[in-house]
């Protein structure tokens, strides 16, 4: 599935980076995706229910890989965007 959208909201906050979204093909939306600084880098965190189970998981490494990346690089634009 093609990447048509991704929107960054940046939080102030020790771990919590920002919150993403991500739409595929102008189809299906998945918000609420945590970017989180880990001990050696960042890292995403898929939308939970109430019991901590995730709702959205990427079952092939190469699309959650692609996922990622994505996010990761309008992370860093619009971190770039607010420096400016």
């Amino acid at each position: 599935m093609e990447i048509t959208h991704i929107g960054i909201r940046l939080i102030e906050s020790s771990r919590l980076k920002a919150i993403a979204s991500v739409t595929f093909e102008n189809i299906l939306t998945i918000d609420d995706i945590l970017v989180i600084q880990g001990k050696n880098r960042l890292c995403l965190h898929y939308p939970q229910n109430r019991d901590n189970q995730s709702v959205v998981v990427p079952r092939i490494r190469e699309f959650s890989k692609q996922i990622e990346e994505a996010i990761f690089q309008q992370y860093h634009q619009k971190i770039i965007q607010k420096g400016a």
